[in-house]
């Protein structure tokens, strides 16, 4: 891995990777839905679409045919806590993939007609995520756990937010927090460092006058959780429970991983033989771990029949209770690790892991951890390690929050739960 920090700020990561013939290379901004503020939620999403609606070079059909042309592939991602840009694109043609990227991303002219259409695109967005109960429930359960802080504004915004966007407003937004020092730029696979580093000094990107670069946030605040129960006539009741986790730097994550891969996100986890094989009570369980940088939570998702609803929950509850008073055993431990070892060297083969992780990593540690590292973090986990992150997820007397979707009749079930573990 080499690492350069040009002179206008932006920090440059490459992992070169012979056998490869292809590059995956990326544009990191540090701006997500947490950087904005109460009226601007939504901002960062609607503007990663803007950035793909035409340059003073490049209209939107130009884009799409150039990397058609070159067998590439571009995409673009908001997160809570970032928004990246990308191609992957065979090695000969890295010059193309810089000069695609800089020039979208500084470039590009907010039409306002286009501010109009896209509006439309992103409500229908919103409007097919709320038909999709199973992706709704997970982020109503992080407003859930982390109610007031920014963390828990939805990433899609809200409805009237996106429909007051204007070509200011939005412009404003980019001036704010597109500039060298928010940026990152990572590549991997058959890449030369110096090469991408020349491109980005001699294009000059984002070397203009931005607006003054925003204060340093910290969520000075107070969370409060709180149950969201929705009613909607679905087939299903959909539902998470939310338990208190870690920020992503914390040193026990590995052990929490471990925990995860034991307790419920695999084929042979507790709650996916217990619930699904063993009791048939849903198709699909699992439990995951939402990590930033200033807070956390575990969940547990599953989706369930009116008729199995109150049932499903309860031999949740007993799972928990069980693995409170019962633990693990070495082989379960020493599975989880040859699991998690497993899934992160299949996830190597592929170059834009590479570049993921060169960004992630520079985001959140500011320090690059190899592949052998991880691998070793992972081994070092003792079963104490691990004993930690139950204790740490399942409090005593802890009142488990809830987010569910379903049908009026679920939220009667549910008043008949005195919900502490």
């Amino acid at each position: 891995m080499k690492k350069s920090v040009l002179k206008n700020g932006i920090t440059l990561l490459t992992e070169h990777i012979s056998s490869s013939h292809a590059i995956s290379v990326g544009f990191w901004l540090k701006t997500g839905s947490i950087e904005e503020a109460e009226k601007e939620n939504g901002y960062a999403h609607f503007l990663e679409h803007m950035i793909f609606k035409g340059t003073k070079k490049r209209s939107p059909e130009m884009i799409a045919q150039e990397i058609d042309a070159a067998g590439a592939y571009i995409n673009a991602a908001t997160s809570k806590e970032y928004t990246t840009y990308f191609i992957n694109i065979i090695d000969s043609k890295i010059d193309l993939a810089m000069d695609i990227l800089t020039d979208i991303i500084d470039n590009s002219v907010f039409d306002s007609q286009e501010i109009e259409k896209e509006k439309q695109v992103i409500l229908e967005e919103i409007k097919m995520y709320e038909d999709t109960p199973l992706e709704q429930v997970q982020d109503n359960l992080t407003e859930a756990m982390l109610f007031g802080h920014p963390i828990s504004n939805p990433i899609l915004g809200r409805k009237k937010n996106i429909r007051k966007i204007t070509k200011e407003k939005i412009k404003t937004f980019y001036n704010r927090h597109y500039y060298p020092e928010n940026t990152i730029v990572t590549a991997a696979g058959n890449v030369d460092h110096d090469k991408i580093k020349e491109y980005l000094i001699r294009s000059k990107f984002l070397d203009k006058k931005h607006l003054p670069r925003p204060a340093e946030k910290r969520f000075a605040g107070q969370i409060k959780s709180k149950d969201i129960i929705m009613a909607k006539d679905l087939a299903q009741v959909h539902f998470c429970l939310g338990f208190p986790s870690i920020k992503i730097t914390d040193n026990l994550r590995y052990a929490l991983y471990i925990f995860n891969a034991i307790f419920g996100s695999t084929m042979s986890s507790r709650l996916f033989q217990k619930i699904r094989e063993s009791m048939g009570l849903c198709y699909s369980i699992y439990s995951f771990n939402s990590l930033y940088r200033e807070a956390g939570l575990f969940g547990i998702y599953t989706g369930t029949g009116i008729q199995s609803f109150e049932k499903a929950l309860k031999a949740i509850l007993e799972e928990i209770s069980k693995i409170k008073k019962d633990k693990f055993t070495q082989k379960e431990i020493s599975n989880a690790k040859e699991h998690l070892k497993g899934n992160l060297a299949l996830a190597y083969e592929n170059i834009n892991t590479h570049m993921n992780n060169l960004a992630r990593q520079e985001i959140y540690y500011e320090k690059h951890f190899t592949f052998d590292e991880i691998i070793k973090k992972i081994e070092m986990v003792r079963s104490e390690d691990v004993e930690n992150a139950i204790n740490l997820v399942f409090p005593d007397d802890y009142k488990v929050i809830i987010a569910s979707i379903g049908n009026k009749n679920h939220k009667k079930i549910l008043k008949k739960f005195d919900l502490i573990i």
